[in-house]
């Protein structure tokens, strides 16, 4: 049998292609022929996904569409393929962040989330990251949304090396604080920003914040560099951009805290990541975060930047503290364990192929 699955966006680091290709290797470790087809792919990536104009759709196939943003032709194309189908919501982002700051974008995540309502009742089963995207959906009116959180290569990084020179420079008696993501205003940067302003300048001056993350959002980004500037942090907060896995091991490795005050997520795969290298969060309460999070780091539920970071301090003064909240994190990972979302995946593909 043949599983295939489409994307608008195919790209290099990007949480959904990574998604989409463990889930392909999972396919043809399991027997089936599986290939990705995506509308854009990325130049890093050109090598290992195909255009969609040569996807052909098979009465005897399964066709599995990552739903993220508006894509009318891919999308046209997964309501007309014959076979069985399978929709996978990883959340649009409300177009309203982008309003005056990127006009595509805006056009796009709202022509998204004006045509998801369509695609109800255009697929044998529906699932998505997270409760907080099953519950969208719910609200839409599709039926029995599913959870699968994202398949994320937590062992891609062990089998890496960390960029040493990164390291170096890093671990040199600062407290480095960092958030990864990228830099969008949903992700809410300028609020880390603010939080950090306050922790270099009345708590610890020997800091650094690292936002990590393309900054593809040219208006977004340069609010933010204009609050850095506004500041006077030029020499404290770094924009490295979008890293290669071994400058991004060395970030988390001498990361002391991983700060997100973001306002939207669909499931959040930093976490994990942080989890994974032993980096203690502190996350604002919002949309799929608390349910990435569970009962591990630490929530806040308001945007008062001196209690976070007072919380930020906290956690880099008191061992015993630090010590309870990453054993608890670690407690949380195993949740994500790359064998267990795979066998959810695959009992969910053996209920759809036997209906």
């Amino acid at each position: 049998m043949e599983i295939h699955q489409l994307l608008p966006g195919y790209q290099y680091g990007d949480a959904i292609s990574n998604h989409a290709a463990g889930l392909r290797t999972l396919l043809r470790a399991w027997g089936y022929r599986s290939e990705i087809f995506s509308q854009y792919i990325g130049p890093a990536v050109e090598h290992d996904c195909f255009r969609m104009k040569d996807f052909r759709g098979r009465d005897d196939a399964l066709t599995i569409y990552h739903y993220s943003i508006g894509a009318a032709e891919m999308t046209d194309l997964f309501l007309s393929v014959p076979g069985k189908r399978m929709l996978v919501y990883h959340n649009i982002t409300p177009h309203h962040y982008f309003s005056g700051l990127d006009e595509g974008e805006f056009q796009k995540t709202k022509e998204g989330r004006d045509a998801l309502a369509d695609l109800r009742g255009s697929a044998d089963m529906v699932l998505a990251d997270s409760q907080f995207n099953c519950d969208e959906l719910a609200e839409l009116g599709f039926s029995n949304p599913r959870i699968l959180p994202i398949l994320v290569d937590i062992a891609g990084f062990d089998a890496a090396p960390a960029c040493a020179r990164t390291l170096d420079r890093l671990r040199d008696g600062w407290t480095n604080l960092l958030f990864v993501g990228r830099l969008a205003p949903n992700k809410r940067q300028d609020d880390v920003i603010r939080v950090f302003a306050h922790y270099n300048e009345l708590i610890n001056r020997r800091s650094r914040l690292l936002l990590l993350g393309s900054d593809a959002k040219q208006g977004y980004a340069a609010q933010l560099r204009g609050m850095v500037r506004q500041f006077g942090l030029e020499d404290y907060v770094e924009f490295p951009g979008h890293v290669r896995l071994a400058e991004l091991k060395a970030y988390y490795q001498a990361a002391d805290v991983f700060i997100c005050m973001s306002e939207h997520e669909g499931f959040c795969v930093p976490f994990l990541e942080a989890f994974h290298h032993g980096v203690p969060v502190v996350a604002y309460k919002a949309a799929a975060v608390p349910g990435t999070l569970g009962r591990a780091g630490i929530l806040v539920g308001e945007r008062d930047y001196s209690t976070v970071a007072e919380l930020v301090n906290l956690l880099v003064t008191d061992d015993k503290l630090l010590k309870l909240v990453i054993r608890g994190q670690h407690r949380r990972l195993s949740n994500f364990e790359p064998r267990l979302v795979g066998e959810q995946f695959r009992a969910y593909l053996s209920e759809v192929i036997a209906a």
